[in-house]
């Protein structure tokens, strides 16, 4: 595992928690800074490219635990 990012709002100590156990195993502790999709359907394109939405459901740590675990996807 390479880092961890939380998700925003999450309780201060849940935060100082995480930076804890990222600083043990020596990885990277990220908090998300997204506030909202920064996509929007009143934009208009001329030509829409993409034949399906690349991104995908966020695993279910996202919401139960408030992070997702990334690593490289070359490691097992």
């Amino acid at each position: 595992m390479d880092a961890l990012i939380l998700r925003r709002g999450m309780d201060e100590g849940y935060y100082r928690f995480m930076q804890i156990i990222a600083d043990t195993n020596g990885i990277a502790l990220i908090v998300d800074r997204r506030t909202n999709d920064r996509r929007h359907d009143t934009w208009s394109h001329a030509v829409e490219r993409r034949v399906t939405d690349r991104r995908c459901e966020p695993p279910g740590s996202w919401q139960t635990e408030g992070f997702i675990a990334v690593g490289r996807q070359d490691q097992v």
